[in-house]
Parts: structure tokens; sequence; C-alpha cells
């Protein structure tokens, strides 16, 4: 049996069981109401365990496209507060919808490019062009040093060169990379592109000291992970 095959089923069968259960009557308005105070009293006793349930099925809600979201939104302010509930309901949002694009992605990318390949052809290009804003560096060479600072994986990557440099990176795994892999994708796009390229039009010279002039927001952060790497 094929990976998509199995992804399909496996989407199909939490999508079913959420509707044959009847789970969707527990994410409304006055389903919330009614059962606020129970919820209280389960986050007063097991704060974490609640908060991390609660992570758990935004992420599936927002994966599986189910409705709820703007429920389970509300929901989060309600239950843990300003601050708790925006951290929570960011990164499962941005999880969930990650995780529903990457699947739609493998499962569908070779069907919709095989009946819609000349209408996607302009997409297409405009991705081979505007990739470059983009970098997805591997620094396996490096393994052996940054496992001694307890990098092991892109995740803790990514956390440790925060840390370290201040350069937010994306770890690969969030691209469907091995989670063992030492792999970031770095974007660089926080110059002023408009006036780089009329500089560029203009006529002026397209080199090192044309960057350093005109990106040197992305120059001083590759510079301090290539400081940070040795």
């Amino acid at each position: 049996m094929s990976r998509k095959l199995v992804i399909v089923g496996a989407i199909l069968l939490l999508v079913i069981a959420f509707f044959a259960f009847d789970l969707d009557r527990w994410l409304t308005l006055d389903a919330l109401k009614a059962s606020q105070a129970r919820f209280e009293e389960w986050r007063s006793a097991s704060p974490l365990l609640v908060a991390g349930a609660f992570f758990v099925v935004y992420v599936l809600v927002t994966a599986l496209s189910l409705p709820g979201a703007a429920v389970m939104t509300l929901a989060a302010g309600a239950l843990f507060g300003l601050v708790t509930g925006t951290i929570l309901v960011s990164f499962a949002s941005s999880i969930g919808a990650t995780l529903a694009f990457l699947a739609s992605r493998f499962v569908l990318r070779d069907s919709v490019q095989r009946r819609f390949g000349e209408r996607l052809k302009a997409v297409n290009e405009g991705m081979a062009r505007d990739g470059a804003f983009y970098l997805f560096p591997d620094l396996s060479a490096h393994r052996g040093r940054l496992a001694a600072q307890g990098v092991v994986d892109s995740a803790s990557l990514a956390e440790r060169l925060l840390e370290d440099t201040g350069v937010a990176t994306l770890p690969g795994s969030v691209f469907g990379r091995p989670r063992e892999e030492l792999t970031l994708r770095l974007s660089y796009v926080n110059f002023d592109g408009r006036s780089a390229l009329a500089a560029a039009e203009a006529g002026e010279p397209v080199d090192e000291d044309f960057v350093r002039r005109r990106c040197p927001a992305t120059v001083a952060a590759i510079e301090r992970i290539a400081d940070w790497l040795g």
C-alpha cells in the first residue's frame, strides 16, 4: 500500500470519527459556555495536561480543516488567559496549517500538476524566480561540534541558533525533512526590495558592496551564523 493511500485513509478515518461520535457538538459557543466551569476545574487541577490536550486538539482541528477552530480560539482566551492562550493558538494553528499543507502537497501535487500544468506555469515560474529569497542550509558537517551544545536535530538547532545569535529560522522538519537532519529554512527578505531593485536597474553594480549597503540586516544575520559555526 502506498504512503499516499495511508495518509488519505488516516485523514478520512479521523474526519469520519469526528462526525460519527458527534464531537462537533463540543466545538460550539453553547458548549463552551456550558462547560467553562468544568474546564476551569480541570485546568486548575492539571494545567500542563489540559494545555497540552488543548494544543493537540487544536492542531488536529486545523490540520483536518474541521469546524470549530474559531470557537477553540475564543476558548483559549477564556480558559488560559491572553498571553498563554495567544501562545497556544499561534503555535497550534501554525503547526496544523503546515501539516495540512504538507499532506495536500504530498497527496495531490502530481495529479494537480498533470491536470492544471499550463495554468500553474506562471506560479511555477514565480516560485523559481522568488525561491531565491529562501535558503535551506544543511549543517550536518558541524554535527559533532553542535552535539556538544545539545543540538541533535533541526528543532534544537533552530532553537539554539535563536538563543545564541538572535537569528530566527525554521527547522527543516517543519517542511517534511527528517527530524534528525540539521537543516534550516532561512528567509532573507528583510530589506527594502524596491529600493534595491531600483538601484540595480539604474546600473549600480550588484556585488558584495551592493548587498552590504542594500541588505545590511541580512548580511549581519549570515555573519552571525558564520561566526557561531566558527
